[in-house]
C-alpha cells in the first residue's frame, strides 16, 4: 500500500491522499466481541460480571453487537445501579462495523457499557504505587492531568501515556493498573473517584544484539554505522529510526511500493535483554504506467513533469512528492496552488496509474 504525508506550507499546500488497494471483509453483527465496563466504579470487574451472570443465566464473556443479549445486559446494569441509589441510563458503544475482526487491532476491539451522565463520574486525586524513584517526576504530571477528567476514559488514557513513557525509558515489560477507590458523591449529579495507578516497572532492558537483513538493494553493505547504540547499552527510544528510514526510503525510491521494514524487539525477560532483527520485505517493483496532471496550463504542467521526472515505464518513486512540494513552494508560478496525488495500484501487472490534481488559487 502506498502511503503519503499530509503537509501544509505558505504558498503551496500539499494534500496527498492514502489510497486503499486491497479490500477486507468488514466486521458484521455476526462477530462476537468481549465487553467491558468503563465507569461502573462501585464494583470490581469480576464482581460486576458475577452479578450480571446471576441475573442473566447463560451470559458468557462475549456478545453480539446490536444483539438481544447486549440489550439485556444494558437493562440489568441499569437495575444494578438502582441498588446503589443511582437512577441513570447506560450507553452501549459497539465496535465499528467496518473494523475487520482479524485485523492486527482486533484484540483491542470490545463492546463498552458506560453510565451516561447524569451523574458525572470524575477522577479525583490520583496516587502512585510502585513508580521507580528516578521516574517519579515524569509520571506525576501524567497522574495530575487525570484529576477532574471523566473516569470512563481515564484508565485507557493513563495506560497509553505511561506505556509510552516506560517504553522510552527502557522499561519494556512495565505494566500499569488503574484502580478505583470508593466513589464520593459531591452533589446529586457528580461523583468523584480517588484512584491509584499501580505500577510494576520490571527491569530496565539492555540491548542484546542487532541483526540486519536489508534485502537485495543492500547486499554486502555494512549498515552498522546507522545504529550508534551497542549491545550491552540501555535500550533508547528511536535508536533504529535512522536505519529504518534509510531502508524504507531507498526501497520506495527504487519502485518497491509495498516494501516493509520490521524491527520489533525480541525480549528475554529473564535476562532483561532486547534483541532486534531488522528485516526488509521488499515486495515487488512497481512501474509507472500513466501520469495525468489536471487543472494546469501547459507551462505549469510541464514544470511539474520536469520536477517529477517520472515517465511511463520508470520505477514508481512515491517519495518524489516531497521534492515536488519543496520545489513548488519556492516557485512563484505556483503561489497559492494546492495539489493532491491519487495513485491507483494494479497489483496484477505491478504498475501505477498516477493522477496529480491541482486546485487553482481562489
Amino acid at each position: 500500500m502506498i502511503r503519503y504525508l499530509r503537509c501544509m506550507a505558505v504558498g503551496v499546500s500539499l494534500s496527498i491522499l492514502t489510497p486503499t488497494f486491497s479490500a477486507q471483509s468488514p466486521a458484521t453483527a455476526s462477530n462476537r466481541y468481549p465487553y467491558h465496563f468503563s465507569n461502573f466504579v462501585w464494583w470490581s470487574d469480576a464482581d460486576l460480571r458475577l452479578a450480571l451472570k446471576h441475573k442473566l443465566p447463560g451470559l458468557g464473556d462475549t456478545l453480539l453487537p446490536f444483539g438481544s443479549k447486549e440489550g439485556e445486559v444494558r437493562l440489568a446494569l441499569i437495575e444494578l445501579l438502582k441498588t446503589k441509589g443511582i437512577d441513570a441510563d447506560v450507553q452501549v458503544f459497539d465496535p465499528p462495523l467496518q473494523a475487520a475482526p482479524r485485523s492486527p487491532d482486533a484484540s483491542q476491539l470490545s463492546i463498552a457499557f458506560t453510565i451516561a451522565a447524569p451523574p458525572q463520574i470524575l477522577v479525583g486525586d490520583v496516587s502512585l504505587d510502585g513508580a521507580p524513584p528516578e521516574m517519579q517526576t515524569s509520571i506525576r504530571p501524567i497522574a495530575q492531568t487525570l484529576s477532574g477528567t471523566p473516569f470512563a476514559s481515564a484508565a485507557s488514557m493513563a495506560n497509553s501515556r505511561l506505556h509510552s513513557l516506560f517504553q522510552s525509558s527502557a522499561y519494556l515489560s512495565a505494566t500499569t493498573t488503574f484502580l478505583a477507590g470508593t466513589p464520593i458523591r459531591t452533589d446529586p449529579d457528580h461523583y468523584v473517584v480517588p484512584c491509584t495507578i499501580k505500577i510494576d516497572p520490571g527491569p530496565a532492558y539492555h540491548i542484546g544484539s542487532i541483526s540486519i537483513d536489508a534485502g537485495p538493494l543492500f547486499a554486502g553493505t555494512d549498515l552498522s554505522n546507522y545504529v550508534l547504540e551497542q549491545p550491552g547499552e540501555l535500550v533508547v527510544p528511536h535508536m533504529l529510526n535512522r536505519l529504518v528510514t534509510t531502508l524504507r526510503n531507498t526501497y520506495f525510491q527504487a519502485g518497491y511500493a509495498n516494501a516493509k521494514v520490521t524491527y520489533d524487539p525480541i525480549l528475554d525477560h529473564q535476562k532483561a535483554v532486547a534483541s532486534y532483527n531488522v528485516r526488509v520485505d521488499p515486495g515487488t517493483i512497481y512501474h509507472l504506467r500513466t501520469l495525468t496532471i489536471l487543472n494546469l496550463d501547459p507551462a505549469r504542467e510541464q514544470a511539474v513533469r520536469d520536477i517529477l521526472d517520472l515517465k511511463p515505464g520508470d520505477p514508481y518513486n512515491q517519495l518524489v512528492f516531497e521534492l515536488l512540494f519543496v520545489k513548488l513552494r519556492s516557485n512563484p508560478l505556483f503561489t497559492g496552488y494546492t495539489f493532491g496525488s491519487h495513485p491507483r495500484e494494479d497489483d496484477k501487472d505491478h504498475v501505477v496509474d498516477l493522477t496529480v490534481t491541482f486546485d487553482t488559487p481562489r
